[in-house]
């Protein structure tokens, strides 16, 4: 069965619209906007009448037993905004009690109850998150990641603020023991220790876990403090290991400044699935601009290259992995937060970067097996020859690249032995007697296909070997 990565379109997706409170006389009628999301969800009412609000009071409860989620109201004229500040349980039931005043009618009441999203796909499989940014982009990210509903739902015990304060390499390897996966996204500010963190990453992917990068995780143009060769940590394993510019040379702000896809470079990946010619980034990239080919990177997407830009010989790369060994890396080209953020992002309306961002996530993990281990070509039953050749083939959901499967077989429930390539050759077989080769595939990742394949024949008596 293939899995396939599922997440809507926007944030409004997870949204359901409650009732009305009904308007009294001249004054306000509201309607809440109730969020299925889970990390620190937002509730809010749009008014509409010609009174405006005075007083606004709202809690938030849990349905099982009745408990209080913390929450935090402002309002506006026209309209509320509750924030649960806590991460809620999944297929859990809560309620929201409002009491608003505009000043006009007697005070009004409004209940609304709802339910959560459903436990994720795997919720064992969860993730750190390095950010240095705004914590409304932080916000808005994660939110991206919960309507993804792949793997466990964010925290804020997961999310560590790599701006501010002073991690030690053991620190870093501390957070991120126990996870698959790393996510780290630079913002408008400047990380704190970024030998400290590009060193705990090198340590995270040498054990093969996946670590994405995006939003000026290589370098910080609007101040300055790195050059091409940090690639979070100067001189640390992470430079040299993933480093992918070597020229030492820092890119002005203007030539990492966002754009529009450029269809015609996508190529067919795991990670391109659901990208159209509408996506626009807004603002800086991550950094990987004009990457040097030859160090394993394949650049699976890039932005139309604009004036100004490198002299408007390349494009911005949109989206870039590369693997060693069973570890992976992703690198966006966007800032995965939207552009209704301040210094975001990608346009949720019109581009599916909130689901690319949940593909890179698990594509890094490399948890996807392959499937439909089956024979190309195979000897004649019954075979006039004891010799014989076998080709295998399988579908891999998010092959990292060609030739990445590899294949088991055994002869007659013998030993299982890796296939040279898709092929396994069986000389001089008894004659004479039914033989049973099976079959099934693996990836870089250790995942294998659950299903095995298998074919008996017989290898006719007067046989030619």
């Amino acid at each position: 069965m293939v899995r396939r990565v599922a997440i809507a379109a926007s944030i409004l997706a997870c949204l359901t619209v409650g009732p009305t409170v009904p308007a009294f006389g001249s004054g306000l009628s509201c309607a809440p906007a109730i969020t299925k999301l889970r990390y620190r969800p937002q509730i809010t009412y749009q008014c509409t009448g010609s009174a405006a609000l005075t007083t606004v009071s709202a809690q938030v409860t849990r349905s099982s037993d009745a408990a209080l989620v913390p929450t935090t109201v402002t309002f506006s004229a026209t309209g509320i905004t509750v924030d649960l500040d806590a991460t809620l349980g999944s297929a859990a039931g809560y309620s929201v009690d409002l009491a608003a005043n505009d000043g006009v009618d007697p005070e009004f009441d409004l209940s609304s109850p709802w339910t959560t999203l459903p436990a994720p796909a795997h919720p064992s499989l969860s993730v750190e998150y390095f950010t240095a940014m705004d914590p409304t982009a932080v916000r808005d990210m994660l939110h991206r990641i919960d309507a993804a509903n792949l793997f466990a739902v964010p925290i804020d015990a997961r999310v560590i603020d790599a701006s501010a304060g002073s991690m030690t390499l053991s620190q870093v390897e501390s957070a991120l023991a126990g996870h698959q996966a790393a996510l780290v996204v630079g913002g408008d500010a400047s990380f704190a220790y970024p030998a400290n963190l590009g060193g705990g990453l090198a340590w995270f992917a040498a054990h093969g876990h996946g670590v994405v990068t995006a939003g000026q995780t290589h370098w910080a143009p609007a101040t300055g403090v790195w050059t091409y060769e940090s690639a979070v940590g100067l001189n640390t394993s992470w430079d040299t290991t993933w480093d992918i510019f070597k020229d030492n040379v820092q890119l002005p702000a203007f030539e990492v400044s966002g754009g529009d896809l450029q269809t015609s470079t996508v190529r067919a990946h795991f990670l391109t699935n659901g990208l159209f010619s509408s996506f626009h980034v807004y603002g800086y990239g991550s950094g990987e601009v004009a990457p040097h080919f030859g160090l394993g990177t394949n650049i699976l997407a890039s932005l139309r290259p604009t004036a100004g830009f490198l002299n408007g010989t390349y494009p911005q790369a949109l989206l870039t992995e590369r693997q060693v060994g069973a570890s992976r890396l992703v690198d966006l080209g966007y800032r995965p937060w939207a552009s209704t953020v301040a210094t975001g992002g990608f346009d949720p309306a019109v581009s599916p970067g909130g689901a690319v961002l949940a593909r890179a996530l698990w594509w890094s993990m490399n948890r996807i097996p392959p499937y439909g281990t089956h024979f190309t070509a195979k000897p004649p039953n019954p075979s006039a020859w004891a010799t014989v050749t076998f080709h295998f083939s399988a579908t891999d959901p998010d092959l990292d690249h060609s030739g990445a499967l590899r294949y088991h077989y055994r002869l007659d429930g013998g030993s299982w032995r890796l296939a040279v390539g898709n092929t396994a050759v069986f000389y001089n077989l008894a004659k004479g007697r039914h033989h049973t080769v099976s079959v099934y595939a693996s990836d870089s990742g250790g995942n294998r296909d659950p299903s095995t394949a298998s074919y008996t024949f017989l290898v006719s008596a007067n046989a030619r070997s």
